[in-house]
């Protein structure tokens, strides 16, 4: 096991698996952000990971700048990557929530691995060593979700 922190999170790559568990644990800095993606990038494709765990737990709320930037730079490049199943966990944001949503939908073209949403970050670990786990989260299209 190889655990490695890149601010804001702690990585945990298991070789066995080829699984990397990316865990947020530090503060959003507009001014960083973009370079410690970039780092987590680096890192997917040196470890060759194939699933990857994004536990968004108490992650704030990105800016729109940010999330643009994500979508239209970050993830053309995780389409040339061996990912094979994405696993991202929520936290009760529902404004990071709806961002990766939209982003998922948005940028479904580029999107080339299972991905599956979760509410627990148990449940999601179980899904990418055991892809016939059941989910315990799917959330609500945009369409559905009116109150």
């Amino acid at each position: 096991m190889v655990v490695s922190s890149i601010e804001p999170w702690v990585l945990s790559f298991d070789p066995q698996w080829l699984l990397l568990r990316q865990r947020w644990n530090g503060h959003y800095s507009r001014s960083t952000f973009r370079a410690d993606v970039e780092r987590v990038v680096q890192q997917l494709q040196e470890w060759r990971v194939r699933r990857w765990l994004v536990d968004l737990n108490g992650m704030p709320h990105l800016s729109l700048e940010d999330q643009m930037w994500f979508a239209t730079v970050v993830v053309p490049v995780l389409a040339t990557l061996p990912i094979k199943s994405l696993a991202v966990v929520f936290s009760s944001s529902f404004h990071n929530q709806r961002a990766v949503e939209s982003m998922a939908e948005t940028e479904a073209r580029y999107i080339r691995c299972d991905m599956q949403f979760f509410a627990d970050v148990q449940a999601a670990d179980e899904w990418l060593v055991n892809p016939d786990a059941p989910k315990l989260f799917v959330p609500e299209p945009k369409w559905r979700m009116s109150a």
